[in-house]
C-alpha cells in the first residue's frame, strides 16, 4: 500500500512530465497495452468525500482510494473487492487475501489490517453494521463489527445467497460421509444461529418481502428435486412440491434456473418449469420427423449444431403454489409466453402474457394477443392484439398501471389495473416518439422513470423528455423545454447503479444527460419538477461507457452517486484521450479529479468527425489519424464498418489486441488512416443502403488531399463482416478486404435452426440484416445480399477469419466463400483458430490475428513483400 500527499510531489511530477515531453514518441505495437493500465469500476463514498477505482495492467491490479478535495490518496497493490460502509465511516479492501480497513473519520485516514479471507461482505441491519469474512478454502465464516472485533465464527460452512436479506445470512454445511447438507440461518439482529434443514444439497434460496419466510430447492439427483418453505418465526419447515409426487397431467419438471420468488403478500411462491423431455443422444438409426405445421421445429429434433444438447420446446411455464394449501397452478399454456419484463410477483400482483394464434411459430406475422394476468386468481384480461411487432410493456412499481407502446399508432397507453380504464397518454405530445437516424423503431420503455406519487412517469420523445400523467389528468410537460428537438440532442434520465429502481422525488433535483447527435457532445442538466427548473451544468466533448446508445443507461461501472447526498463520479474519455474521473459534489459544479496521460508517450490516435450529405441523407463517420499526422503525405486508408460508430467519436480506444476486428490504434500508429463510417440500413433495402453509405464514405475521403485514393481497404467482423462481403461483391474500389465471422449466405442463414426450435428468420428479417421480407417473397434480394452467389463479381483480395466452433454464425458460411473464390483462383485466405468461438478469447491468438491483418494490408496497401504465411 502506498499513501501519497500531493503537495510533496508536485515538483517531481512536473519535472517528470517535462522530461518526457522532450522524448520522441514511440509507435504502438500489439504488446503496448501491457504497460497501459485500465481504469476499472468507479465508486463514490456515501458522504461524497472519497472515490475509489481500480487501475489494472496486464498482470497486476491496484485499488486507489482518493479524497474528492484532492489532498490525500492511498493505493493498495493486488487490490480487489473495495467497499464503503453504508454510513461512509470506513472503507474496506483486500490486498491479496488480507482485508484492510481505512478509517475515513480522521483528518488523515488511517489503515488497519483486519484478517485473511477469500472475500468479504458488508451487512447493515437497522443500527447494526457487520463485516463478514469468508474463507472458502477453510470453509469458515467469521462475523465482525466494523472495528474488526470477532462476534461469531463458524467452521465447516459456506455462505449461500448472502445478499438475499439485510437481516439474515444463510450458511450450508455438507457432510463428507453421506452428502447430506444442513442449512443454517444467522440472525444479525442478535447474531444467533438457527438450524433450518438437513437433507440433500440446497440451492435457489429466496426470502419474502417481510423477511418472515424462505423457500429453497433440495436436489437429491438431476431428476429428483423438492421445493421447501420455512417460516422463520414459527420455525416451521414444509415440503411444498417434489418431482416424486408432482401433480399430473402437467408433465413438467424443475430446471436449474427457476427464478423462484414469493408473491408480494407472501401467500404464494412463483417459479418457472419446463416440459419433461427425456434426454436423447443421437445414435445410428435415430429418426427425426419434420412436420410443416410444427409449432416448434420437430418435437424430436437433435441434429443441429445450434441445439447444444437442449430440447426444442424450452418454453418456460410460469407456475405458482399456495403455501398454506400446497395448491399447484400452471399459469400459461404452450401457446402463451410470459413477458419477462412484467414478471415481478414480489413487487406487484400482475404480469403480462403473450398468446400467439395456433399457427406455426415460423410465421412471424401471426396475431398475438396480450393479456393482463392477476396472479392472485389467474384471471386474464385482454390488453391488445398485434401482428408482426411485439408489444413492449412494463408494469408500474405498485402494479397499479400497465404502460405499453402501440407501434401502429406510435402512442403510449396506460391501463389502470384496478378499473380497467385505458388512456392514450401521449396524444398531446406533438414530437415524434420514434428513434433517430439508424433504425426506425420506437424508444425502449426500459428507459422510463416513475415518480414517487405513482401517478406520473417520464417518457422520451425522439429527442426530449416529457412528464406525463398516467390518466391524462394534466397535460404533458416538456421538461427539457424543446431543446432536444432544436439542437438534435437526445435527453435521458441519468440512472445511477443501485439507484436505478428508485422513484423520482419531484421536489429533489436529478441529473439528465444528453448527447448532441450532430457534434457528439455530452451534457448534464439538472431538473427539479416542483420548481420547474432545467439548467445546464456541464458540457464537454467526452464519452462515457454506454453513451453510444443515447436512449439507454450508461454503464454502471463508469458512473456512481453517493447514497446520502448528490455527489457523483464519472469515468470519462475526453476527445479520445485516456479516461479520467469527473466529479460533482452537488450537481452544480463539476471538476476533474485526475489528470492521467498514459497515452502521452505513444504516437497515439486522434479522431475527427466527418459528415457528408448525399442524395438528401446525412452520413457520419470517424477518421482516425496518428498524432504525428503529416498533411503533406499520402496515407492508405482502411475503412471499417459495423452499424453505428460515429457516437464513439470521443472514446479512448484501448490498444489491447482485438478479439476479432481490426486493432485501430495499432494500425494508425503504423501509418494507416482508419475511417469508421455509419451504416444506416433501411428495412427491405439492405444492399442499397450498404452501398449508399459506402459510396458516401468513399466520396467523402476522395476529397481529402492527404489520402491515397488508390489504396483503400475495407474491414468488418460479424455483422460488419457481412457488410464487408456485400461491399466487395458490389464494388471493386477496394484493394484489400478483411472479413470476420461473416454470414455469407442469407438463404441458408435464414434456415439455420436455433436451440429453441426456430430458425434465424427473425434475425435476418428484423435484426441487423433488416431484409424485412420473407425469403419466399423476395428471393432475389437475398441472393443479391449473399456473397457466395456473387463471387464472379468479387475481385478484391480477401482475408477471412471464422472459427469452426463459432456458436453464432456457422463457419461453413466463410468456408464456402473461401472454396468458391479459390475455385476461381482469386486471392483469398481463411484463418480458423481451432477451439475459438464467435470471436477470439486467447491472447496469443488475438495478437496473431492482429499481426496477420497488418501483414495482409501492408502487402496490398503498402506494397510490402507478401508474408510467409500468405505464400
Amino acid at each position: 500500500m502506498t499513501i501519497i500527499k500531493y503537495k510533496t510531489v508536485i515538483i517531481l511530477l512536473s519535472v517528470l512530465f517535462s522530461s518526457k515531453a522532450v522524448a520522441q514518441k514511440i509507435n504502438l505495437d500489439l504488446n503496448s497495452y501491457k504497460t497501459i493500465p485500465i481504469i476499472g469500476p468507479v465508486k463514490v463514498s456515501p458522504t461524497g468525500d472519497f472515490v475509489t477505482y481500480q487501475m489494472k495492467t496486464n498482470d497486476q491490479s491496484e485499488i486507489v482510494l482518493k479524497s474528492t478535495n484532492n489532498d490525500w490518496q492511498a493505493k493498495f497493490s493486488s487490490g480487489r473487492n473495495q467497499k464503503f460502509s453504508d454510513d461512509g465511516r470506513f472503507f474496506f479492501v483486500q490486498e491479496g487475501n488480507l482485508v484492510k480497513r481505512v478509517n475515513l473519520q480522521t483528518k488523515t485516514p488511517t489503515v488497519d489490517n483486519i484478517g485473511d479471507a477469500d472475500e468479504f461482505k458488508l451487512k447493515h441491519y437497522k443500527s447494526f453494521h457487520y463485516l463478514i469474512l469468508i474463507s472458502s478454502v477453510k470453509s469458515k465464516v467469521t462475523i465482525c463489527n466494523l472495528k474488526g472485533n470477532i462476534i461469531l465464527e463458524l467452521d465447516d460452512v459456506i455462505p449461500s445467497e448472502i445478499d438475499q436479506s439485510e437481516r439474515y445470512v444463510f450458511v450450508k454445511n455438507t457432510s463428507k460421509i453421506n452428502r447430506k447438507q444442513s442449512l443454517k440461518l444467522i440472525d444479525l439482529a442478535n447474531v444467533e444461529v438457527h438450524d433450518i434443514f438437513l437433507g440433500y444439497p440446497v440451492s435457489n434460496i429466496v426470502i419474502d418481502n417481510k423477511a418472515e419466510q424462505i423457500a429453497f430447492i433440495e436436489k437429491e439427483s438431476p431428476k429428483i428435486k423438492r421445493l421447501w418453505t420455512y417460516a422463520i418465526k414459527l420455525k416451521w419447515l414444509k415440503k411444498l412440491l417434489s418431482d416424486e409426487n408432482f401433480p399430473q397431467p402437467f408433465g413438467l419438471e424443475f430446471k436449474n434456473a427457476l427464478n423462484l420468488r414469493f408473491s408480494k403478500d407472501g401467500r404464494k411462491l412463483f417459479f418457472f418449469m419446463q416440459k419433461d423431455h427425456p434426454p436423447v443422444s443421437p445414435f445410428p438409426g435415430l429418426l427425426e420427423i419434420w412436420k410443416y405445421n410444427d409449432i416448434n421445429l420437430v418435437d424430436n429434433f437433435y441434429g443441429s449444431k445450434y441445439s447444444k444438447g437442449s430440447q426444442p420446446d424450452d418454453r418456460d411455464y410460469l407456475c405458482s403454489i399456495t403455501i398454506s394449501s400446497s395448491k399447484f397452478e400452471q399459469i400459461n399454456d404452450s401457446s402463451e409466453t410470459i413477458v419477462k419484463e412484467s414478471y415481478k410477483p414480489n413487487a406487484n400482483k400482475f404480469c403480462i402474457i403473450a398468446k400467439r394464434a395456433d399457427i406455426p411459430i415460423w410465421k412471424l406475422d401471426v396475431p398475438t394477443a396480450y393479456y393482463l394476468v392477476n396472479l392472485d386468481n389467474n384471471t386474464k384480461t385482454l390488453i391488445a392484439i398485434y401482428k408482426s411487432k411485439m408489444l413492449d410493456v412494463i408494469v408500474s412499481p405498485t402494479g397499479k398501471y400497465i404502460l405499453y407502446h402501440d407501434y401502429f399508432s406510435n402512442s403510449y397507453f396506460s391501463i389502470n389495473t384496478e378499473t380497467g380504464a385505458s388512456y392514450n397518454i401521449s396524444k398531446k405530445i406533438k414530437s415524434q416518439l420514434t428513434k433517430y437516424v439508424l433504425y426506425d423503431e420506437y424508444i425502449p420503455l426500459k428507459t422510463t422513470s416513475w415518480l414517487e406519487d405513482n401517478k406520473r412517469i417520464l417518457i422520451n420523445s425522439r429527442y426530449d423528455l416529457y412528464l406525463v400523467d398516467l390518466e391524462n389528468r394534466t397535460l404533458p410537460v416538456n421538461l427539457t423545454h424543446g431543446i432536444g428537438e432544436i439542437n438534435k440532442e437526445v435527453f435521458n434520465v441519468l440512472n445511477f447503479p443501485e439507484k436505478s429502481s428508485e422513484l423520482i422525488d419531484p421536489g429533489r433535483s436529478f441529473l439528465v444527460k444528453s448527447m448532441n447527435l450532430t457534434t457528439k457532445r455530452v451534457s448534464f442538466y439538472t431538473v427539479n419538477i416542483s420548481k420547474s427548473l432545467f439548467e445546464k451544468k456541464f458540457s464537454d466533448d467526452i464519452y462515457i461507457d454506454g453513451a453510444e446508445f443515447p436512449y439507454s443507461d450508461l454503464s454502471p461501472a463508469a458512473i456512481d452517486q453517493s447514497r446520502n447526498n448528490l455527489s457523483c463520479v464519472f469515468r470519462v474519455d475526453r476527445k479520445g484521450h485516456y479516461p479520467n474521473l469527473l466529479f460533482s459534489k452537488n450537481l452544480h459544479d463539476f471538476k476533474y479529479l485526475t489528470d492521467f496521460k498514459f497515452d502521452s508517450n505513444y504516437n497515439w490516435i486522434r479522431s475527427e468527425l466527418h459528415e457528408i450529405v448525399q442524395d438528401g441523407r446525412s452520413y457520419q463517420g470517424i477518421l482516425f489519424k496518428p498524432e504525428s499526422f503529416d498533411s503533406s503525405r499520402l496515407y492508405p486508408v482502411i475503412f471499417n464498418v459495423y452499424q453505428l460508430k460515429s457516437n464513439l467519436l470521443n472514446k479512448f480506444i484501448f490498444p489491447k489486441a482485438s478479439p476479432g476486428d481490426i486493432n485501430i490504434p495499432h494500425l494508425v500508429s503504423q501509418g494507416y488512416l482508419v475511417y469508421q463510417f455509419d451504416m444506416p440500413i433501411n428495412p427491405g433495402a439492405t444492399v442499397k443502403s450498404i452501398m449508399n453509405a459506402t459510396g458516401a464514405a468513399i466520396n467523402n475521403l476522395d476529397k481529402l488531399p492527404y489520402v491515397d485514393r488508390n489504396r483503400y481497404g475495407i474491414s468488418g467482423s460479424s455483422l460488419g463482416g457481412f457488410e464487408t462481403d456485400v461491399i466487395i461483391s458490389h464494388t471493386n474500389r477496394f484493394k484489400a478486404a478483411f472479413s470476420g465471422c461473416s454470414l455469407t449466405d442469407l438463404v441458408s442463414g435464414y434456415t439455420d435452426v436455433l436451440s429453441i426450435g426456430i430458425t434465424k428468420k427473425g434475425v435476418i428479417m428484423y435484426g441487423g440484416y433488416k431484409m424485412e421480407n420473407q425469403l419466399s417473397d423476395d428471393f432475389s434480394s437475398y441472393v443479391d445480399a449473399s456473397a457466395i452467389y456473387n463471387t464472379s463479381r468479387i475481385n478484391t483480395p480477401l482475408l477471412m477469419y471464422h472459427n469452426s466452433q463459432d456458436d453464432e454464425i456457422d463457419f461453413r458460411h466463410s468456408r464456402t466463400l473461401f472454396l468458391m473464390l479459390r475455385e476461381q483462383n482469386k486471392p483469398v485466405w481463411w484463418l480458423n483458430y481451432v477451439g475459438e468461438k464467435h470471436g477470439i478469447s486467447a491472447e496469443d491468438s488475438k495478437i496473431d490475428l492482429g499481426n496477420k491483418v497488418k501483414d495482409f494490408f501492408d502487402h496490398y496497401l503498402k506494397d510490402k513483400p507478401m508474408a510467409d504465411w500468405m505464400r
